[in-house]
């Protein structure tokens, strides 16, 4: 059914353009009107974000393992950098990126600036047989060194295309999406929403071309989209009454979890393009999170999102973990950022999420692992149990009514 009226939208438009000379104005009101009845028609197409993974969508990360303070607040950062990189065919236009900056501005307090930077344009060619994560690791940069001592907040925006990993044999893409000579995952051809992975690495945006029609959907959903995903990097939506996978119940809000037909509607019938605005209730939440306290656990050394416990360190990437417990953090940090763009340079297909972890000390192994199997992210408390295993580490025994790990945790290596 989208595929018939795709067809049908598409004639439209032929016919609009072999005919504009003739009756433009009244031909521009009909495809006008013809498109609005293919949003009300179908409005399951126009679906939202994930955040997390299906397994894990009714869980709310803990503060210890979002960042969303770092960019609300200038105490430990004051200013924030964010790089965008793009497969080619899926950059941002300048103006979605206009917007994303006036909505950052608008909610983080960054007195030195917020600085938007278009990095890498990836050739289609060398985007074919890599996740998204793994298009992080070949061409994530992180911020630059700071010349006045101020380190900067990090944010990553990736525009991806999974339609290049489909192996067709004819293809109407460039010669360099010809199939590869050995088939790929089906699963690394499926379309993604738009998400942000709060449990994996949060300073990340997620925005996949081949997700929603491209002949019919409003020319807003893009933009609608980033700016959608930037409020969960804020850390919306987490307040009382909160639709489970981190959305506001308000259908006009930008946090809503799918755009219904009125937040274009509306607009549409008032001559005017829908607005990208948050509700009272996600301004009022935003502005709590402003003044609250924090512990600072979370910091970035580079793109590196450190979680620092009592007992151990995660570092986070896209796509994997490390756990260090040990001196010399920053080196450790070093060899993990080192480690991360090596599997990229050495793969020949898609990177398979993987951890790692370093105890300097083998007396501390029995504390670490006990904290670690408490940790808030399940990859870390996955990590735990693997280093128990290994080490045969022998721990006393937890109730597991009042454990934060089970066993019926999708394995995720």
């Amino acid at each position: 059914m989208p595929r018939l009226y795709g067809q049908c939208l598409f004639i439209v438009d032929v016919l609009v353009m072999a005919t504009r000379k003739t009756c433009p104005s009244l031909l521009d009101f009909c495809k006008s009107k013809w498109r609005a009845i293919a949003m009300l028609i179908l409005p399951s197409m126009l679906a939202g974000c994930t955040t997390m993974p299906p397994a894990e969508k009714s869980a709310w990360p803990n503060e210890a393992i979002s960042p969303h303070v770092l960019y609300l607040q200038s105490k430990h950062y004051p200013a924030l950098y964010v790089e965008v990189d793009a497969v080619e065919g899926t950059e941002p236009t300048d103006e979605s990126l206009k917007k994303l900056g006036d909505f950052l501005r608008q909610y983080c307090d960054k007195p030195d600036g917020i600085t938007i930077k278009r990095s890498s344009v990836i050739p289609r060619k060398a985007a074919r047989g890599y996740s998204a994560d793994s298009l992080a690791a070949g061409y994530m940069e992180g911020p630059p060194t700071q010349t006045n001592g101020a380190a900067a907040a990090f944010l990553y925006v990736l525009y991806y295309d999974n339609r290049v990993n489909k192996n067709v044999v004819r293809s109407p893409r460039e010669a360099g999406q010809r199939p590869l000579k050995h088939p790929l995952p089906s699963d690394m051809s499926r379309r993604e929403n738009p998400h942000v992975n709060f449990l994996q690495y949060p300073a990340m945006i997620y925005i996949d071309a081949s997700y929603g029609p491209d002949v019919w959907e409003p020319k807003e959903f893009p933009e609608l989209c980033l700016l959608h995903e930037a409020g969960h990097t804020l850390g919306l939506v987490s307040r009382e009454g909160r639709v489970k996978t981190a959305h506001c119940t308000n259908s006009v809000c930008l946090m809503q979890p799918t755009f219904k037909m009125r937040y274009y509607v509306i607009p549409w019938l008032k001559s005017k393009r829908p607005k990208a605005a948050l509700c009272a209730g996600c301004e009022g939440e935003l502005k709590q999170r402003r003044s609250v306290t924090t512990t600072n656990q979370v910091r970035f050394v580079g793109p590196v999102l450190v979680r620092t416990m009592p007992s151990y360190s995660v570092f986070s990437l896209p796509g994997c973990h490390a756990l260090c417990a040990g001196d010399s953090i920053d080196e450790h940090v070093e060899a993990f950022l080192k480690e991360f763009k090596e599997r990229f340079a050495n793969s020949n297909g898609k990177m398979e999420r993987w951890f790692r972890y370093d105890v300097q000390f083998d007396e501390a192994l029995p504390t670490v692992v006990q904290a670690a199997l408490e940790d808030p992210s399940p990859d870390i408390r996955y990590l735990a149990r693997h280093m128990q295993k290994a080490h045969n580490v022998k721990l006393p025994e937890r109730d597991p009514a009042n454990s934060v790990a089970s066993e019926s945790e999708h394995k995720t290596d």
